[in-house]
């Protein structure tokens, strides 16, 4: 029996594998000889087999690559850029320079069903705005030589344009795998928004409609974006772009609507016993099947007191003055209230006198806020027209943060995102996503409506590293891509956001840690690497690529293991080598040249510490093979790993 187990992981999930998992799991009897028999699949959920050809549905050309681009495996990894970051050692959030399909991969461990909500604002596909090059043979090695990390460097630019001939298709095979991944990193009752213009509109609808189905549509939101029009049009000035919102599953998304605004609330000019302040509505139904034949059971008599206004379903010489729903012309109509809910709330429910008649109407008490006190809440409108959508106010937000310099050509604004935020039930620790994340106006929304209401979200951008222009203001500042300016935006607007802490905000995270994605350390790892004899004698002595730091191991190691990227990581010193100490001890990684047995000892000591005060649940171990001054105080140093306690299974080598 081994003493230890040689480390697994060594690409992203298995996308196909995992789903076969799934699948298995739920019905063992389908898997023959390694594969599922999906005539014996559908024997067994009872289902007919449909061979025809004339069913609804959407395809193009590139479809079926496009889906397997998404399942294919990545060796890539996450390389910490502690310089770039801020507030490294306490913040929650995550900044990700790199191609978002192949950090979407890389994710699905560590955050598979943990996002809350995902905001996109992609490119429209305008012609000018596309700059993905997706390779399906190798994305990871296209976008290593598209950024210059590999020699053959690449152009991050590029046009898409109508005369193509592949205008739509390439756009939809660029969305497709990505939007795929992005379902799975969901939480059940997470959900997702996209914004798009006329150009795209139809096409996204029916890929989200494929991808979340139709059920988990939610809202088609229309927003003024540019109230003075676009010219770039032949016949008509377009004002407006969409946001489409699906749900991960409708039946577990909950929506908290949005609080009344001070010109919403002006009417409660009431105030109730309770000290809560009310409006006074109709209880007659006043819309759509008013009519008693409609309802007849809403129809029925209530009874006034007309001395105080109190009302009773029973007619008594106290309750004298009978009321019925009817219309000033005489027809006669029914209550939105049943008899049940009159009874149940009958302190809500009062007679008032018509002005200037001897006739009296019903009316209900319409709270401003809850029994607890909080303010009550609207649904979402699918229109939205506020000034603070367009996107003159979003330029104005990055000149105020940069001193009237304006850094991006079509920044979202901020309020877009906060507005989302506000509505949906967010709870401490929720994880916001946004992998088009460009201007980082997401993470700005996310840390301006944390301090706003108090509730801790944490963020995860991703961008591409493009080039800025030469002409732009950004680059002539001195800023060479949309990730060093967008860094810019999210610290400035943290700090300025820090400035005027409450006690409410006293802990609002606004730091961020930056990483950058790029091959693997491990270079028996590295799926391109020439496996031959020369090679093969370097990972005898040295498994780790040229250039890399102890802390990139670590956290390549934090995301094969499906663990948050942001857990605390304590670095200790030892002869010969460091220890991280990943979450109190959950796992222990060993690196160095030249370590010795004595390792074992620290690490025990640091196990039961943490026993001790009740943090630790497991605990594994990973070492580098190459790292132990010899093979003996290797040896030596998992034997004594093993009499205190631990398995084999839970001490890996690489």
């Amino acid at each position: 029996m081994n003493e230890y187990r040689e480390y697994a992981e060594k690409a992203s999930v298995n996308v196909v594998d995992e789903n076969i998992k799934k699948i298995t799991n739920l019905f063992p009897e389908v898997l023959t000889d390694g594969t599922i028999d999906f005539n014996k699949l559908q024997q067994v959920l009872g289902l007919d087999l449909d061979n025809g050809d004339e069913r609804y549905s959407f395809t193009w050309n590139g479809k079926k690559n496009a889906m397997k681009l998404g399942q294919l495996p990545t060796t890539a990894t996450l390389l910490p850029q502690v310089d770039k970051s801020k507030d490294w050692n306490n913040t929650e959030n995550l900044y990700i320079e790199g191609d978002n399909l192949e950090v979407l991969k890389l994710l699905q461990k560590s955050y598979a069903g943990q996002v809350k909500m995902i905001y996109l604002d992609p490119p429209y596909n305008t012609g000018h705005d596309f700059v993905y090059h997706d390779d399906f043979h190798d994305n990871l090695d296209n976008y290593l030589r598209i950024t210059g990390q590999k020699n053959d460097e690449g152009d991050m630019t590029s046009t898409n344009s109508e005369s193509s001939g592949r205008f739509h298709t390439d756009w939809l095979n660029m969305m497709y795998p990505r939007l795929r991944l992005a379902r799975n990193l969901l939480s059940d009752d997470g959900s997702i928004f996209v914004s798009i213009d006329d150009h795209e509109l139809n096409n996204l609808k029916r890929i989200m409609d494929e991808i979340f189905g139709e059920s988990n549509f939610l809202a088609q939101i229309e927003v003024l974006s540019n109230p003075r029009g676009s010219q770039s049009s032949k016949h008509f000035s377009s004002v407006n772009e969409y946001i489409l919102a699906y749900a991960k599953n409708e039946s577990d998304f909950k929506l908290l609507g949005l609080q009344k605004n001070g010109e919403e609330t002006s009417e409660y000019s009431e105030v109730d016993s309770d000290g809560r302040h009310y409006r006074l509505l109709g209880l007659r139904q006043r819309g759509g099947a008013w009519r008693k034949e409609e309802r007849p059971k809403l129809h029925y008599p209530i009874y006034v007191n007309p001395n105080n206004g109190e009302i009773s379903l029973d007619a008594t010489p106290e309750f004298s003055v009978e009321v019925i729903p009817a219309r000033p012309t005489g027809e006669l109509g029914r209550w939105t209230w049943g008899r049940e809910k009159v009874l149940s709330q009958k302190n809500e429910v009062i007679g008032v006198k018509v002005a200037g008649t001897d006739k009296w109407d019903i009316r209900r008490k319409d709270y401003l806020e809850s029994a607890g006190g909080e303010v009550r809440r609207t649904k979402v409108s699918t229109l939205w027209l506020e000034k603070k959508f367009n996107y003159q106010n979003a330029r104005n937000e990055i000149k105020d943060l940069f001193g009237n310099s304006e850094m991006f050509d079509y920044p979202k604004p901020k309020s877009i995102v906060m507005r989302l935020l506000e509505a949906l039930d967010f709870q401490d620790e929720d994880i916001v996503m946004d992998f088009f994340s460009g201007s980082g106006t997401t993470a700005d929304a996310v840390m301006s409506q944390n301090k706003k209401d108090g509730i801790h979200r944490r963020f995860i951008m991703v961008q591409l590293p493009e080039q800025l222009p030469e002409s732009s203001q950004a680059a002539q500042a001195g800023y060479q891509t949309i990730p060093d300016v967008a860094i810019e935006r999210i610290s400035r607007a943290g700090k300025k956001l820090s400035e005027n802490v409450d006690l409410l905000n006293e802990q609002n995270d606004t730091g961020f840690q930056v990483f950058t994605l790029g091959s693997t350390n491990i270079k028996s790892w590295d799926g391109g690497a020439q496996q031959n004899e020369q090679t093969a004698l370097a990972f005898e002595s040295e498994n780790l690529v040229d250039g890399r730091t102890s802390e990139d191991v670590a956290y390549e190691i934090l995301l094969k293991k499906g663990l948050d990227l942001t857990l605390p990581i304590s670095r200790i010193e030892i002869d010969g080598g460091v220890i991280y100490d990943v979450a109190y001890g959950t796992l222990f990684i060993i690196t160095g040249t030249n370590v010795t047995r004595s390792v074992s000892e620290k690490i025990l000591k640091l196990r039961n510490q943490y026993q001790e005060q009740n943090l630790l649940v497991t605990s594994n171990i990973v070492f580098i093979d190459d790292s132990f001054k010899n093979s003996e105080e290797k040896l030596n140093t998992i034997s004594r790993l093993h009499d205190a306690g631990y398995d084999p299974d839970e001490i890996e080598s690489i």
